[in-house]
């Protein structure tokens, strides 16, 4: 093994040959001789593991610091990765055996840091803390039917029930309206809640986490549909779309199509919304043009449009006036209420006519 000039070292000692270990979403069957990997950019990164490629996979963040070494352990008696502490003299000893060639490490994939770094760059450590995970200590994906353990991330609640909660004496018609922006707003700041959304795909991505993969979903039709914070902060937008083309690169081409994809297509809506919320926005024509044209390459989807401000004037032309909607909404109207009251209505009890409420607010504002 030639001698090596890394960026940081992971070591990782006492592995099982046959057992599954990762690096950000890139995954290995271990061989006897794996000692570790080199070349690893600075920053954090995603550690997976499951023994034997039979258990469910866990994973562990770790901060690399450039040229530097990290070294992990494996337990063989509870089946995990853990931290190992190193004083300096042991730090200069690896990394003096690892440049020397003396250590069986892998690199790092060839070109996969560029692909790390696009979907996950803004994570830090305290979005790590904000949704209950720690550096160097293991986690699993995340319960199964509200089963919950400790060592689990804690996704900020987003569904309709805490939107009830937080809506305090705002007006319910603008709060569960279509526009999203103070719903947003009320539940964190906008940048925290973007950095837990890249986090919550990495998650899905690596361990195949459900939970991680509805959060995900949840949080990207949440900052699509708001349109007046768009105006406000377009750059985050603009981020957006950035970390959403970076996402949807890593799905398959089929995404749209498949079961999993077509589950209540929700980033099909979300993206429409983004496209509709940005058409009047000169700031973010360019994300927006640029976003679906990706759409368009990657999954065949709303070929034909020059722009996005042309698919949002087509979709106006083919779904026409409100009738519909109004049709649907006016069997749950009370006494007293127009059809504005009763939509709103619904929306905060969230139970039967929830859908139909939102699609008659939406055509509206269309």
């Amino acid at each position: 093994m030639a001698a090596l000039q890394p960026k940081a070292l992971l070591v990782v000692t006492d592995t099982t040959q046959g057992m599954e270990f990762g690096i950000d979403a890139h995954v290995w069957t271990l061989g006897a001789k794996f000692e570790g990997l080199h070349s690893i950019s600075e920053g954090l990164h995603l550690l997976t593991f499951a023994p034997g490629g039979v258990a469910g996979r866990e994973g562990v963040f770790i901060d690399c610091v450039g040229g530097g070494v990290h070294r992990q352990r494996w337990d063989v008696k509870n089946e995990c990765l853990g931290a190992c502490a190193l004083t300096d003299a042991q730090s200069e000893s690896l990394e003096a055996a690892a440049r020397a060639g003396a250590l069986t490490l892998a690199p790092y994939p060839q070109n996969h840091a560029r692909v790390w770094a696009a979907v996950a760059s803004i994570i830090d450590v305290a979005t790590l803390r904000r949704c209950n995970l720690k550096l160097d200590e293991a986690f699993g994906p995340g319960g199964i039917d509200g089963e919950r353990g400790e060592r689990e991330p804690r996704w900020t609640p987003v569904d309709r029930d805490a939107m009830r909660r937080r809506r305090g004496d705002v007006d319910a018609t603008s709060f569960h309206g279509p526009d999203a922006s103070v719903r947003l707003t009320a539940t964190a700041a906008p940048s925290l809640l973007m950095k837990e959304l890249a986090l919550a795909f990495v998650v899905f991505l690596a361990l195949g986490s459900l939970e991680a993969l509805k959060q995900w979903q949840r949080l990207v039709r949440l900052f699509c549909a708001c349109d007046s914070l768009m105006a406000d902060e377009p750059r985050l937008f603009e981020g957006l779309a950035s970390l959403l083309t970076a996402q949807l690169a890593l799905a398959p081409e089929d995404f749209f199509r498949d079961a999993l994809g077509r589950d209540e297509d929700v980033i099909r809506a979300a993206l429409l919304d983004f496209f509709a919320n940005a058409a009047d926005k000169p700031q973010l024509k360019a994300a927006a043009d640029g976003l679906l044209a990706f759409a368009q390459e990657r999954f065949g989807l709303w070929v034909g449009h020059a722009s996005a401000a042309a698919l949002v004037t087509a979709r106006a032309h083919e779904t026409g006036d409100d009738g519909a909607q109004e049709v649907d909404l006016r069997r749950y109207v009370r006494p007293g209420e127009d059809l504005q009251m009763c939509a709103a209505r619904l929306i905060e009890a969230g139970g039967e006519g929830y859908g139909e409420a939102v699609a008659y607010l939406e055509a509206l504002a269309a």
